[in-house]
C-alpha cells in the first residue's frame, strides 16, 4: 500500500481500497476511512426544500431558514431545485467578484479533499448552477440584505469528513 501511494504521481490522487476500508494520500497525509459506496454520477433529484433529503453515497441535505444569507427564497419561488453531482467544467459567479470561477480550482484552493469532491452536491435551478453544497451560493441566487433565504446544511456520509492525520 505504501509503495502504491508513494509512487502515484502527485498530479493524481492515490487511493488504495480493500473491503471495508480506503486509504487516500492527500497533501502529504495518509487518510484512512471506511469504504463508501460510489454516488450515482447521473444523479438528478428534485429537492423539496421543506424536508431533509438523504442521498446514498452523498449524505443528508437540509435547508434552514435564514435572513440575508443563503439561497434567495424569492429567486427560488415556484422553481425546482435539482441536486446533481460534478461532471467537470462547472463555473460559478461569486458575490463581489467580477468574473466566473472554475469550481475545480475553488475546491483545490479551499483544500476540499477528493473523496468529498466526488460527493459534493450541486444545486441547479433550471440548468443554471445556483449553489455548491454548503460552501458557495452563486451571486444571482444569493439572498440580499433583509431577504429571506435558505442555508444549505450538508452532512456527508459518516467517515468521509474526519480531519486527516499525518501518516507516521
Amino acid at each position: 500500500m505504501l509503495a502504491q501511494v508513494q509512487t502515484t504521481p502527485r498530479s493524481q490522487q492515490a487511493r488504495v481500497c480493500w473491503p471495508g476500508t480506503e486509504v487516500w494520500r492527500y497533501r502529504d497525509l495518509l487518510v484512512v476511512m471506511p469504504a463508501q459506496p460510489a454516488p450515482d454520477p447521473a444523479l438528478d433529484v428534485v429537492w423539496d426544500l421543506r424536508a431533509p433529503l438523504d442521498l446514498s453515497g452523498i449524505g443528508r441535505l437540509r435547508a434552514v431558514p435564514i435572513r440575508s444569507q443563503g439561497l434567495s427564497c424569492a429567486r427560488l419561488n415556484g422553481k425546482s431545485l435539482h441536486v446533481r453531482l460534478r461532471s467537470g467544467g462547472e463555473t460559478l459567479m461569486l458575490a463581489g467578484r467580477s468574473h466566473h470561477h472554475v469550481l475545480k480550482k475553488l475546491l483545490q484552493a479551499e483544500g476540499v479533499p477528493p473523496w468529498l469532491r466526488a460527493r459534493l452536491p450541486l444545486f441547479y435551478v433550471d440548468h443554471e448552477l445556483a449553489a455548491v453544497a454548503d460552501r458557495w451560493v452563486c451571486a444571482p441566487y444569493l439572498a440580499g440584505d433583509g431577504e429571506e433565504g435558505l442555508k444549505i446544511v450538508w452532512e456527508p456520509p459518516v467517515g468521509t469528513v474526519g480531519a486527516p492525520e499525518k501518516a507516521r
